[in-house]
């Protein structure tokens, strides 16, 4: 259960990552925010959830 894996999958861990990062981009759209901004949202989001993920 606590077991660390030493071969972490980055491709699905940054695939997961981008898609949650891309609901939240595409609200911010929606709601009128910039598309540069949002992407810059999203490219932030999933650096941070890929760092998180390789330390802990």
């Amino acid at each position: 259960m606590y077991d660390k894996n030493s071969k972490k999958d980055w491709v699905s861990a940054g695939a997961t990552a981008t898609v949650g990062a891309s609901l939240a981009a595409t609200f911010s759209v929606l709601q009128g925010r910039d598309p540069f901004v949002a992407f810059v949202i999203l490219v932030f989001a999933v650096a941070v959830a890929l760092v998180i993920d390789h330390y802990l």
